[in-house]
């Protein structure tokens, strides 16, 4: 196909998409339609995008994965289907399966999203098509990156007549996609007619895979709220830092019992290196709001204890038990991305 013809083919598909899903729920930036329009370009002119000098999205790690990538999942999958026909007849339906490949670093793992067909010839692409959603974030600037290790925004929008394996390249939002964490995906179908496909991506975990969890040091860049997305609405704020020549670890469990608020805290001394923690925690009672309160009717009550680490730098692993015998394990993330100015790790 000439480059014009394939142009003028793929703007008139990105036309019809802008007018099916202008009728779509999700906020469409105009951005996003540059940005389609960009990957038509690209794609027609077989010129695409450069990465300016120290650009390389943070979510691919340059040369994880053998290119061309593979189209075989492996490990946990996550998968949705949707018919990207929208209110056309017939359908075209695709198979969307995100998967992980573990890197050579500790704590980090590429992401992968396999498109197959189910029926028809689907029309795939990013941006209008796609909103990922992470730490209550939503953005629609999203290519789908069909080799990882070139520092070129090679963009898959097209046709799909085989099975084709790419990597999410998140640009230009207003916050970093961590694609080590959990986050949610949804790819629009166009129409009312033909229902979005939504999909939730748990965080990795490298016991999935058979390997060690190299756990993160305990320091003062771990500092943050976390939390669980399926159980919003309780968490934990963590502070490490120091207190003169001593290193201390503080911990403020928000949750609830009998319908009410509770805040169970405790704190605990450690030692540089450590990588696991176990904090004494206290339940507090009696005390009054506002003007009324009194610290002398604060009651201190011994309540149990938790056991705090991080598998990676943006990840909590934590364990209670208290002393009823009661006990809990949840995966926490960052509640926000990071710390403001400060690196982590």
């Amino acid at each position: 196909m000439a480059p014009a013809t394939a142009l003028i083919t793929l703007a008139a598909a990105m036309m019809v998409g802008i007018q099916e899903l202008a009728m779509n729920k999700w906020p469409l930036s105009a951005s996003t339609l540059v940005a389609a329009t960009a990957g038509a370009l690209a794609l027609a002119e077989d010129a695409p995008i450069t990465f300016a000098a120290g650009e390389q999205s943070e979510e691919i790690t340059p040369n994880c994965l053998a290119v061309p990538l593979s189209t075989v999942p492996s490990g946990p999958t996550w998968s949705f289907d949707v018919n990207t026909a929208g209110s056309n007849s017939p359908p075209a339906v695709v198979r969307g399966t995100f998967w992980r490949k573990p890197c050579a670093t500790a704590g980090d793992a590429q992401l992968l999203l396999t498109f197959s067909v189910i029926s028809g010839t689907p029309f795939v692409c990013g941006g209008l098509r796609v909103v990922l959603i992470q730490n209550s974030q939503q953005t629609n600037e999203v290519f789908l990156d069909s080799d990882p290790n070139n520092g070129v925004l090679d963009s898959f929008c097209g046709s799909l007549m085989v099975p084709t394996t790419t990597v999410l390249n998140e640009f230009g939002s207003s916050f970093a996609f961590d694609d080590d964490s959990s986050f949610s995906f949804v790819y629009l179908a166009g129409t009312s007619a033909s229902p979005n496909a939504n999909v939730s991506v748990a965080g990795y975990d490298p016991t999935d895979y058979g390997l060690p969890v190299l756990l993160q040091p305990i320091s003062g860049n771990l500092s943050g709220s976390y939390y669980d997305p399926l159980r919003n609405g309780e968490g934990v704020l963590v502070e490490a830092g120091q207190q003169g020549t001593r290193r201390v670890f503080f911990l403020t469990w928000y949750t609830y019992a009998g319908g009410l608020q509770r805040w169970i805290v405790g704190n605990v001394d450690y030692v540089a290196g450590t990588t696991e923690i176990n904090v004494p925690l206290l339940l507090t009672t009696g005390g009054l709001f506002g003007a009324a309160f009194n610290p002398s009717q604060v009651q201190w009550s011994n309540w149990g204890n938790a056991t705090v680490s991080f598998p990676t730098c943006s990840t909590m692993r934590f364990q209670w038990i208290e002393n009823g015998g009661q006990t809990g394990s949840y995966h926490y993330q960052r509640l926000l991305e990071g710390l403001d100015g400060v690196r982590c790790p």
